[in-house]
């Protein structure tokens, strides 16, 4: 994560917790203290509405500066722990040609979002080359359960969900509290 993606991540947090703890607390502002001088803020929805500016300012913000960042982190540890799960289950499923070659790797054929095939590859001693072996479909119910195992791992086990997803959830919790306070009968 750069710098500058740090600095917008951390704006929008400020921005976000303190609008939410607005809302929970249901804090009013009557009077601010600057170096010592009382100031009377007299229409308080003006500082209110400034600080809605603010906060999606700094969500677009974050927001630009994580699609700018080149290495997607979420995607590749995500696609990796997908690949380690698929990986254990085709080799539980690797087989012996009528050659005797064993079938240790595999490649994945994408045919749609949750059509998958696999086939097996292996060393070929006799031709000196690898080897496609058989073609399996990847069962959806597999696939959907190694994406799940996939998603759970990398939101608990990495940082990449805390520095990259947890900022969004909490920018986008501020409208719905703000919502859910101001005007009960929404979530109702």
């Amino acid at each position: 994560m750069n710098v500058d993606l740090l600095r917008q991540r951390r704006n929008l947090i400020a921005i976000s917790a303190i609008l939410l703890i607005f809302d929970f607390a249901q804090v009013t502002i009557t009077k601010i203290s600057l170096l010592g001088t009382d100031l009377l803020v007299g229409n308080v929805q003006v500082l209110m509405i400034c600080a809605w500016v603010l906060w999606a300012y700094s969500l677009l913000r974050y927001y630009q500066y994580w699609r700018a960042e080149e290495a997607q982190p979420i995607r590749l540890a995500y696609k990796k722990r997908l690949d380690t799960y698929v990986r254990a289950y085709t080799k539980a499923q690797a087989v012996q040609d009528s050659a005797g070659q064993m079938f240790n790797d595999y490649k994945i054929d994408r045919t749609g979002l949750a059509s998958w095939t696999y086939t097996l590859q292996g060393y070929d001693p006799r031709h000196g080359s690898i080897k496609d072996g058989p073609s399996h479909p990847l069962p959806a119910w597999r696939l959907a359960g190694c994406s799940l195992r996939s998603i759970a791992h990398v939101c608990v086990h990495t940082h990449h969900a805390t520095d990259h997803v947890l900022p969004f959830a909490m920018a986008l919790a501020v409208p719905i509290v703000t919502l859910s306070t101001k005007w009960p009968w929404i979530t109702q």
